[in-house]
């Protein structure tokens, strides 16, 4: 294996500054995706899950190193999936290893893989109404990736954007446009490299019920009435089982962590 498939990755790069809350980070803008557009999918439907795991997702998928993958553009994206078929070629070994064992060139593909472990109609539809392009560039390659009958409709709606139609082309088992033969055949050949990673369950925190989004009323209260008393000792004391620490405290990495 070569000498670049060694280096073990860093636990605490899974976990994004996009996810941190607001109060305790300082403003980066590398951590921001920027708005390269607007999705023009809607539905009436509610959200499925919970908005800062779909951040995480996209995240890791679509931003390495401080920058956005070259997912946006045919040649770009052309060229990174080739390599990064490349890199889960020579390091498959390893892959089949995941996730008892991480390596830092298969972070992407890692980030493919959870993504895959999550991946239904749900998710698709809650990416696609999102309000940044970065979330339907995600979508529209989970969709080539993993292709389903079911996810065509939230793409039928941004139809005429390149990825979403190879992503529909492969949904429909048509061809792709030629231009994009070979970007399309190098997905393929990914999806069977990333097969070769064990099976492992992944799910994501759904929305907040009615309910919880009340004893998240009755929470903040609590919480901001311990904060002027005791300070922050106080107010983290009250946070411990509570619906508050599940949704506005835990990253989605620490929520995966405490519900093993």
């Amino acid at each position: 294996m070569p000498n670049k498939c060694i280096e073990i990755c860093d636990a605490a790069t899974a976990v994004t500054c996009a996810l941190v809350p607001a109060a305790t980070r300082q403003d980066d803008a590398a951590c921001a995706p920027q708005s390269l557009g607007t999705s023009r999918f809607r539905s009436s439907l509610a959200p499925t899950y919970y908005h800062d795991d779909l951040a995480y997702l996209v995240k890791q998928g679509c931003i390495t190193q401080g920058r956005f993958t070259p997912l946006y553009n045919a040649r770009g994206a052309r060229r990174f999936v080739a390599r990064q078929l490349e890199l889960g070629r020579e390091c498959v070994g390893a892959l089949r290893d995941y996730p008892s064992l991480r390596i830092a060139p298969l972070q992407w593909h890692y980030a493919c893989l959870l993504s895959l472990r999550v991946l239904d109609e749900a998710l698709i539809t809650d990416l696609m109404r999102g309000p940044w392009w970065v979330e339907t560039v995600w979508a529209s390659f989970l969709a080539l990736l993993d292709p389903r009958p079911g996810f065509a409709a939230p793409l039928e709606a941004v139809s005429g954007e390149w990825l979403v139609d190879a992503a529909l082309a492969e949904i429909r088992g048509e061809a792709p446009a030629p231009e994009l033969r070979e970007f399309v055949e190098d997905t393929r050949a990914l999806r069977e490299v990333l097969a070769q990673a064990p099976h492992w369950s992944a799910s994501l925190r759904s929305m907040p019920t009615p309910e919880q989004r009340a004893q998240l009323d009755r929470e903040r209260d609590a919480v901001r009435k311990a904060y002027r008393e005791d300070g922050v000792a106080g107010a983290q004391a009250l946070l411990p089982g509570t619906v508050s620490q599940t949704y506005l405290s835990w990253t989605y990495p620490e929520w995966v962590q405490a519900t093993r």
